[in-house]
């Protein structure tokens, strides 16, 4: 059933056995196939880590922390490791902008190698040059870019010129398979055709859409951009890319596509922070710290929960 030259993950879940390919993205559930309850993983599906705190950029409705932070690579190797023992199937490296990271290639190169997790990370973009291009193809799997806009509305809300970004783009169409993220608020929810025009001109595989969180003394997605947002979602034109929307975000009303409807949070989704603390997700303000395992973090939040 399975090409040999592909290096399949396989993960035991109560939903049957999922079965992962790194390069390609492929998902297949073997939904006959029951495995035992004390097989089933114990590590979310996915893994995101905010590698560092800081950014160039001052966007303003972002919600990363701002007090300098970083992790090292080798205090996250071993952590990484584990989670890739216990079905952890992909992780994905933020901040802040985590190509900020002086050990951000190496840490990316490690984690291919020592895991057989797949590897990813947000970025962007403005910083990928044709040298870290050349250290990431070949460690990296899929690469999420943000896009917040089009033109001056992508120069309004991050302050560097839209030309530049297509040239990067050019760059990182170089190094792996990639999407576009799009923050949608008041501005940006009136440009998602045009969004998803770009993205499939440029050769993205995804558009994913982050609904703005409330910080900072921002208010969030307002309900005239949401009421927009699940209008275009049901009636947007068909695409050859996928389009998503964040788990985070109010879904009522909107239809999906759910592989694991029942999945619990944490079995779906964790995230460590640049201070190495493990938490449900980047906005919860309950976390644990990792002391060692990152398992016993995951099994004191869970009980925490």
């Amino acid at each position: 059933m399975f090409e040999q030259s592909r290096l399949w993950k396989s993960r035991a879940t109560r939903y049957g056995v999922h079965f992962f390919e790194r390069q390609t993205g492929i998902n297949v559930l073997l939904e006959e196939v029951m495995p035992p309850e004390q097989t089933w993983a114990v590590a979310p599906r996915y893994v995101s880590v905010a590698l560092t705190n800081a950014c160039e950029l001052r966007c303003p409705y972002c919600y990363a922390a701002k007090k300098p932070a970083r992790l090292g690579a080798e205090e996250i190797s071993p952590w990484l490791r584990e989670l890739n023992r216990n079905g952890c199937l992909g992780v994905g490296f933020g901040g802040g902008e985590p190509t900020l990271h002086s050990e951000f290639a190496t840490i990316c190169q490690k984690t291919a190698i020592e895991t057989g997790m797949a590897v990813s990370f947000t970025t962007h973009g403005h910083r990928i040059t044709e040298k870290l291009a050349t250290q990431l193809r070949g460690s990296v799997h899929f690469i999420r870019v943000s896009v917040d806009g089009i033109g001056e509305t992508y120069e309004r809300n991050r302050g560097r010129a839209f030309d530049e970004l297509e040239n990067r783009i050019d760059l990182i169409a170089g190094i792996c398979r990639f999407g576009v993220n799009v923050v949608v608020g008041d501005t940006t929810v009136w440009e998602l055709d045009g969004l998803l025009d770009y993205a499939e001109r440029w050769g993205a595989e995804e558009l994913l859409l982050l609904p703005e969180q409330g910080v900072a003394g921002r208010a969030g997605i307002g309900e005239s951009a949401r009421n927009e947002m699940t209008r275009w979602l049901a009636s947007h034109r068909p695409s050859k890319i996928r389009v998503g929307i964040s788990r985070m975000a109010d879904l009522s009303g909107i239809a999906l596509a759910d592989a694991f409807p029942m999945e619990d949070r944490l079995s779906a989704h964790a995230h460590i922070d640049a201070n190495g603390y493990l938490r449900a997700d980047a906005f919860t303000d309950q976390r644990i710290p990792i002391q060692g395992s990152v398992i016993d973090a995951l099994t004191e939040l869970r009980e925490a929960a």
